[in-house]
C-alpha cells in the first residue's frame, strides 16, 4: 500500500479493496506488470479510518455485499479495466 503525490491511496490487497469499495469508489486500476494491478482510492480521513478498522478487526460489513464486492473486483481485474 502507498500514498502518492496526487493524494491517492494505492493497494494490491484484494480483500482490503473489496472492504473499502463498499463505501469508497475506486478511482482506477493501475497496472504494475502483466499480472498485477493496484486499486487506487482517494486518500481521505474516512478512508484511513476504514483501513484501520479493517486491520483492527473492528469493521463490520454485510457478508453478501462483501462477497459480491470481491467478485466485482476480480471481474474488473481480469477484464483489465
Amino acid at each position: 500500500m502507498s500514498i502518492n503525490q496526487e493524494n491517492n491511496y494505492k493497494t494490491q490487497d484484494l480483500a482490503l479493496s473489496a472492504f473499502l469499495n463498499l463505501n469508497f469508489p475506486i478511482l482506477y486500476l493501475e497496472k504494475i506488470d502483466s499480472s498485477k494491478f493496484q486499486f487506487v482510492f482517494e486518500d481521505t480521513v474516512n478512508l484511513r479510518n476504514s483501513i484501520d478498522s479493517y486491520y483492527n478487526n473492528t469493521g463490520t460489513v454485510n457478508p453478501k455485499y462483501y462477497f459480491n464486492s470481491i467478485k466485482n473486483l476480480k471481474s474488473r481485474f481480469y477484464s483489465g479495466r
